[in-house]
């Protein structure tokens, strides 16, 4: 795990406040950690009963969430905040 996987209430660009890290990025990094591809631990999720928005976009190894993203930098998976559409 990278940068920003502290547990704690935070605000989105939006003003939603949220639970940081979302369930659902915990469970797509657990996937990914079992040797899952990031497209495919969010296909496992969603053909299991464990519905996800998120989105997964190769050329930039990122995956999208409602709030805040996975970023793959520098060998690790950093979770990082949104601060626009």
């Amino acid at each position: 795990m990278g940068d920003f996987w502290n547990v704690e209430i935070i605000t989105s660009w939006t003003g939603v406040r949220f639970q940081n890290p979302p369930l659902e990025a915990l469970q797509v990094f657990d996937l990914i950690d079992r040797d899952f591809s990031p497209q495919g631990a969010i296909d496992w999720m969603n053909g299991h009963g464990y519905h996800t928005n998120a989105a997964y976009y190769p050329e930039v190894r990122v995956i999208g969430f409602e709030h805040e993203y996975m970023a793959y930098v520098g060998a690790q998976w950093s979770l990082v905040l949104r601060v626009g559409a």
